[in-house]
């Protein structure tokens, strides 16, 4: 879940004081080249996605169609992907909020069900002996397709063509073999 705080906390007039007033608000230091704006944006994206997240995280969420969500802080935007139709409360977070947040809704072509469902297919495969045992499975950037990581020596055990070969036979999603660490959404581990 993508979420960001800033933790402000008023502080307590000092014991004797008479003044009525609130003493100046306290905030903790932002880490380098974060600035007030940047925290201001975040919460904004964050508290626009926050229907999103409370669809997506219920009981049912697994087969829902989600996909991922793409956040520019930025452009204080964000892209819903999701495989199929989306339910009405999605549909309806597409457009610009009253704090100037974008929400577009664009079409995934796997949804998070599908690529943990093609991880565990090939983790059992692997268990089974079928193929090397992957040291990482996720879903591409665009969710069209998967990323498969497997160790050096399993690679050039096996071969790169071989392998995707294999891979997309038991997963039955387009795939693409890395020997580097996956830059993906959702990494499962068998």
């Amino acid at each position: 879940m993508l979420t960001s705080a800033l933790v402000v906390a008023a502080c307590a007039p000092e014991s004797g004081s008479s003044s009525a007033e609130p003493s100046p608000a306290f905030s903790p230091p932002l880490p380098a080249g974060i600035s007030l704006d940047e925290v201001a944006d975040q919460q904004a994206v964050d508290e626009a996605l926050t229907p999103l997240w409370d669809l997506v995280e219920g009981d049912g969420a697994r087969d829902s169609g989600y996909a991922r969500a793409v956040v520019d802080v930025e452009h204080r935007g964000a892209t819903i992907l999701w495989k199929g139709t989306p339910p009405r409360p999605v549909r309806e977070l597409a457009g610009v909020t009253e704090t100037g947040v974008t929400i577009d809704v664009a079409e995934a072509r796997y949804s998070q069900g599908d690529i943990t469902d093609a991880a565990r297919n090939l983790f059992d495969a692997a268990r089974a002996g079928e193929l090397p045992m992957p040291t990482g499975v996720g879903a591409n950037d665009r969710f069209d397709g998967l990323v498969v990581s497997f160790d050096a020596p399993r690679l050039a055990e096996h071969g790169t063509a071989s392998l995707v070969r294999d891979v997309e036979s038991i997963a039955g999603i387009p795939t693409a073999v890395t020997m580097a660490s996956l830059g993906a959404e959702a990494i499962v581990h068998g």
